[in-house]
């Protein structure tokens, strides 16, 4: 079987950019409401708690930083679909990616502890965002098998995703030792972050196409 590589559409660029600018937005999203968050612990304090506007200043700061992190983790999962070759993996990967995403801006629409998280809605999204996104790079893993463009991250992209649903299970479950909840949360979203600045950097740097369709031999 003839291995892919190394060019890459256009557009794939601009996902590339979007991913990067997720990654971003999530590390803001769990680094600015902590610092005038009353009593933050890092080990205790829930992610979905800086969205609480009776214990966060800054709620209304982490609802939209969080629901522009999905908009950008949709349209960067959209964007890179041609990165990645042509295969079921791709497709239930990427798709993966994006209820990651879309369940990022219901959390950031329904916050905890206001009178839009009807039915407990806030709980149900922040699961999926951590499901749905760890599985994504465990599928995603699968679609990067023989492309050389992927060369390198295929297993840190394995990896990343085992931390991600590892490292939530425990939390869900209450497994969670020194680490506390909040310290496990936080696991979880660190490996999501790095590997969306992996990933960003690394299709960023790979040549497009000169034109609307690749002429490379090498494809």
């Amino acid at each position: 079987m003839e291995r892919r590589g190394p060019l890459v559409h256009r557009a794939v660029r601009f996902g590339s950019l979007a991913l990067l600018v997720a990654g971003i937005l999530l590390l803001l999203a769990n680094i600015l409401p902590a610092l005038s968050y009353s009593g933050f612990s890092p080990t205790r304090t829930l992610l979905q708690s800086f969205g609480d506007p009776s214990q966060s200043p800054l709620a209304i700061v982490f609802d939209l930083v969080i629901v522009a992190f999905g908009i950008f983790l949709i349209l960067g999962a959209w964007l890179i679909w041609s990165g990645l070759p042509v295969r079921g993996s791709r497709t239930v990967g990427l798709l993966l990616l994006m209820i990651g995403g879309l369940s990022a801006v219901l959390l950031g629409a329904f916050p905890s502890g206001s009178p839009q998280n009807v039915a407990n809605i806030n709980g149900a999204v922040t699961t999926a965002l951590f499901v749905g996104s760890g599985l994504a790079l465990l599928v995603l893993t699968l679609a990067m098998l023989r492309d050389r463009r992927w060369d390198g991250l295929r297993l840190y992209t394995l990896l990343s995703g085992v931390v991600v649903l590892v490292s939530f299970f425990l939390y869900h479950q209450g497994y969670v030792g020194a680490l506390g909840p909040g310290g496990a949360e936080r696991v979880a979203l660190a490996a999501l972050t790095l590997w969306l600045f992996a990933i960003g950097t690394r299709l960023v740097r790979i040549p497009v196409y000169s034109g609307r369709f690749p002429t490379s031999t090498a494809f």
